[in-house]
């Protein structure tokens, strides 16, 4: 970066609010978007018709999840056990 001048200036603090502002494909969602918050199926239901774009969840480990994933109208999944390798009582992805 070139530019030593403080980002909040221009963008303002950095946090959900402004993150969601600054994102039109996510600010009509009626859940404020936030990186720390559980997604709920309500809110993979909220994607799916906020979008028409392919909807691919990651993060299912049970196959009673991967039906009701399908259920909610998601396109894929990516199987990951979310670096399992680091935590070695990880959960093993399906």
């Amino acid at each position: 970066r070139l530019d030593r001048g403080n980002c909040q200036t221009c963008h303002g603090q950095r946090n959900a609010t402004n993150y969601v502002r600054n994102k039109p494909m996510i600010r009509e969602l009626s859940q404020p978007f936030r990186l720390q918050v559980p997604l709920t199926w309500d809110f993979v239901k909220q994607l799916r018709e906020a979008t028409s774009l392919k909807l691919i969840l990651k993060g299912i480990v049970s196959g009673e999840d991967s039906r009701r994933a399908l259920d909610h109208g998601v396109d894929a999944l990516m199987v990951s056990n979310h670096g399992g390798r680091v935590a070695e009582s990880g959960r093993a992805s399906l």
